[in-house]
């Protein structure tokens, strides 16, 4: 079974070391995910669920383990997140229960784009 991780972010910090005691950086989140601890500063309660190949962000101040977890999460905060995406040109899962799935095709440039908008969004959110 493949280990997932969830990192918390939110309330002006983060958790801001993985399961291995480590300190996150960009490469333990691949470079896609690691971005997204401007969520910190924004001081919206965030969890970050990674799996090698994807992740999924949750307005959350728990860790999310399971449907029951992702069901009690704030899905209109979702959803305003993901609306202030679209208007940044940047297209995310269409549910809070869907996942993002970065690959090969994803150049830095636009996994830069994305992380500016998300920063930008997350802004606008707090």
């Amino acid at each position: 079974m493949t280990q997932n991780y969830v990192y918390r972010f939110g309330g002006g910090v983060s958790d801001g070391r993985g399961p291995d005691g480590k300190e996150l950086s960009k490469a333990l989140l691949g470079g896609k995910g690691a971005g997204l601890a401007a969520m910190a500063a924004a001081g919206v309660p965030v969890q970050v669920v990674s799996v090698p190949g994807l992740f999924t962000v949750f307005f959350s101040e728990e860790p999310v383990h399971d449907y029951a977890g992702a069901k009690a999460c704030d899905t209109e905060a979702h959803a305003a997140w993901c609306r202030a995406l679209l208007a940044r040109g940047v297209f995310p899962p269409a549910s809070q229960f869907e996942a993002w799935f970065p690959s090969l095709a994803h150049t830095q440039e636009h996994l830069d784009r994305a992380l500016d908008a998300a920063t930008a969004a997350f802004a606008e959110l707090a």
